[in-house]
């Protein structure tokens, strides 16, 4: 007739005497070790030691860098807070009983990237993770006159490039203030609103030209000094002879840009 044992004593150890000399059959079973039955035979007199018989198939996972209040999930399902513990010292987030094998970990909270990585848990070993998570960031793309300078609360972000846009990465959620600048133009300023339920949004402020505040004149005794012409329109002391569709533009003299802009005029 079978016997059964159950280890209750404090080291884990189960001593048998007077057994009569030959062969047994030894099995051993425990909810987190993997069920074992062995033959093992012994002599007259002998004392035959038995370790290690019950091999674990379970792991700890311990993980680290996780913020605090953290949602955790292995192979797509949640780990409720009652399955692990964490470390008042460290912050270290420690879950028993992983079953042995490779896992996904997952590693969430909001106002963060979620944090994905697979991790092969050894039974009976503490099986380390260190978790990388970073805020989660918004890309703004700014569309608007190449050479215009960018700025957000007052800081300088980049210039407009010749591809009218310029993206500016890694912006936290919030308010801020864009101000546009461009020489020529009109200082432009707006109030911009970022949320994490728009990742890559797209804005596109129209700058508005800086009238001239001087009047101008043509005498036509300085040929084409005040105009910026198309190749096939003549300048002389008589006149103007204007042949095509193109656009001739009038300007000052002073005036470092190619010409002038004005709002409203009479010509």
């Amino acid at each position: 007739m079978p016997l059964s044992y159950r280890l209750k004593e404090q080291n884990n150890t189960l001593t048998l005497s007077k057994l009569q000399p030959g062969s047994y059959v030894l099995s051993a079973a425990h909810p987190d070790y993997k069920s074992r039955t062995e033959t093992v035979t012994i002599g007259r007199g002998e004392v035959k030691p038995i370790t290690d018989f019950l091999l674990p198939k379970y792991g700890e996972v311990v993980i680290g860098g996780a913020p605090a209040d953290a949602h955790i999930a292995l192979d797509g399902r949640g780990v409720e807070a009652s399955s692990f513990r964490v470390s008042p010292v460290d912050g270290q987030i420690s879950i028993a009983r992983v079953l042995e094998g490779e896992h996904e970990l997952t590693i969430s909270k909001q106002g963060y990237d979620p944090w994905t990585t697979k991790i092969k848990v050894e039974p009976g070993k503490s099986n380390p993770a260190t978790a990388q998570l970073r805020l989660a960031t918004i890309t703004l793309t700014v569309r608007s006159k190449p050479g215009a300078h960018v700025y957000l609360n007052n800081a300088d972000r980049g210039v407009i490039q010749p591809n009218g846009a310029l993206v500016v990465e890694d912006l936290a959620p919030g308010s801020y203030v864009m101000s546009l600048a461009l020489d020529g133009f009109e200082n432009f300023e707006q109030r911009v609103v970022l949320t994490l339920s728009d990742r890559r949004p797209m804005t596109a402020p129209e700058l508005t030209p800086i009238a001239e505040s001087g009047e101008g004149n043509e005498d036509f005794t300085t040929g084409a000094s005040k105009w910026v012409v198309p190749g096939n329109w003549r300048l002389e002391q008589r006149g103007l002879t204007i042949t095509g569709d193109g656009v001739g533009l009038f300007r000052t003299p002073t005036e470092k840009r190619a010409f002038n802009v004005y709002r409203d005029f009479r010509m």
